[in-house]
């Protein structure tokens, strides 16, 4: 099938997530070959939220530009950057479908992944492919985690969800994604307490199942506890998980302050096990 857009065409692949609002599919831009998923609302009532996403995710890219450019005028070296625009999908377009009775698609794609297929949810990697991180790659997703959510909450921007079907991973260059933006909403001076504390709650959460934890129990497996030095960064979790964390630029310079003790800089490949 062939989705026709005021400025596009996109061949449309198969279906790879559905919710109430909306259902995901892969797709083609013609003419280039771009990969992209197409986002499309599950009936017209379900407009509001991809518009809303829209709204969000171009909020996020102008933030993203104005922080870079401040951030370029201060340091010399081109190479280097903050990155936040690698944490969000890029939205390519966004248009109502008549040829689909009206509902509203967001074309969406994810900077430096060109396969879309890559990007993998959490909650993926724990029930379908039945397996669990190691500690150390589990502080490289948690400390990109928390970056985003400095961004986004310090842009007046409460995502909405933050659990493990809406962070996705792509484990081989280290990228991770807040992906879910329908129940997103702007804040006009900044983000509460309680929304940004539950948040960070609600992520780290993610993190610790991901890990084969219970936030809940506090219980981690036999290997995870084994060892006495990783004892800090089990409690620290615990309680970035507790929801009494509400500000994420000060969980993140924590959360550093504790892993740069006990790993090095450095590029460490994604590490997992059968649960």
């Amino acid at each position: 099938m062939t989705i026709t857009s005021p400025a596009n065409k996109y061949e449309v692949g198969k279906q790879v997530a559905a919710n109430a609002a909306s259902r995901l599919y892969l797709c083609t831009q013609e003419g280039i070959g771009r990969k992209c998923l197409l986002q499309i609302a599950s009936d017209v009532e379900g407009n509001g939220a991809l518009d809303r996403s829209a709204f969000i995710l171009g909020r996020l890219a102008s933030r993203a530009e104005e922080l870079e450019a401040e951030y370029a005028a201060h340091v010399r070296d081109p190479n280097k950057s903050l990155g936040y625009a690698y944490g969000f999908t890029q939205l390519v377009e966004s248009f109502v479908s008549e040829e689909q009775d009206g509902r509203r698609i967001n074309i969406l794609a994810f900077r430096n992944v060109d396969e879309p297929s890559k990007m993998v949810p959490i909650a993926n990697i724990i029930d379908k492919d039945g397996l669990r991180a190691d500690l150390r790659t589990s502080a490289w997703i948690m400390g990109k985690i928390l970056k985003m959510l400095a961004f986004t909450q310090s842009s007046g921007i409460a995502i909405g969800q933050a659990d493990a079907t809406s962070i996705l991973l792509e484990t081989d260059e280290h990228y991770v994604v807040l992906f879910d933006f329908s129940e997103a909403k702007i804040h006009d001076d900044t983000v509460p307490r309680e929304i940004r504390a539950k948040e960070i709650a609600q992520a780290t959460q993610a993190v610790i199942a991901l890990i084969g934890g219970d936030h809940e129990t506090g219980m981690f497996p036999d290997d995870v506890v084994a060892i006495e030095k990783f004892k800090p960064y089990v409690e620290l979790l615990l309680d970035l998980a507790s929801g009494d964390q509400g500000d994420a630029h000060n969980a993140h310079r924590e959360f550093y302050s504790l892993v740069d003790t006990l790993w090095e800089r450095g590029f460490y490949p994604a590490t997992f096990l059968k649960r």
